[in-house]
Order: structure tokens, then C-alpha cells, then sequence
């Protein structure tokens, strides 16, 4: 299926993270290469990639993934509530 236009520039993006983020010869997946331009678009911030993650399951209807995907989403912020994050304390999951 081919790129709509206003999509292209995503296309450069994911271009450009493959080129330059994985070691020659590893052709990375679009998943892979837009993962680390959510990672570091969002400075690392698990929940605010956990809500896009949600926003864009919610558009292709995956209510039943999104259900957990939800409490994730609840689980952080109610444990979390000044946006202080694992990889801000050194710690991780």
C-alpha cells in the first residue's frame, strides 16, 4: 500500500533513524526505527509513549489491547504522580 503524501516526511524520518542509529548491514524495521523516534521525541517518558501507543491502537479499533494498555497507562500515573519515571531514578520495571 503506498505512503499518502502528508505521511511522506514520516517515511524520511524512519529513513534517516535506520541509516543512522543501527549498525550497517541490520536493516531495521519501521516499528524499530519509529519506537526510537517516539523514545526519543518524548525524552524517554514511558508514559506519554505508552498514551500514543494508546491513541494509535484507539484508532484502529483495538479496544480489547487497549483495555490493558489503559491500566498501564492508570498504574503509572497513580504510582507517579509528579512524572518522576523509572529511568529518572536510575531504576527500570
Amino acid at each position: 500500500m503506498p505512503i499518502p503524501e502528508e505521511y511522506k516526511s514520516l517515511q524520511t524520518l524512519i529513513e534517516s533513524i535506520r541509516k543512522n542509529t543501527f549498525i550497517e548491514g541490520y536493516h531495521a524495521t519501521d516499528a524499530e526505527c519509529l519506537g526510537i523516534a517516539l523514545a526519543r521525541y518524548f525524552r524517554g517518558n514511558g508514559l506519554q509513549i505508552l498514551k500514543t501507543t494508546y491513541s494509535a491502537l484507539e484508532d484502529v479499533n483495538f479496544h480489547t489491547a487497549n483495555l490493558k494498555i489503559a491500566e498501564m497507562i492508570s498504574s503509572l500515573e497513580s504510582r507517579d504522580p509528579n512524572g518522576q519515571h523509572d529511568h529518572e531514578r536510575g531504576g527500570g520495571q
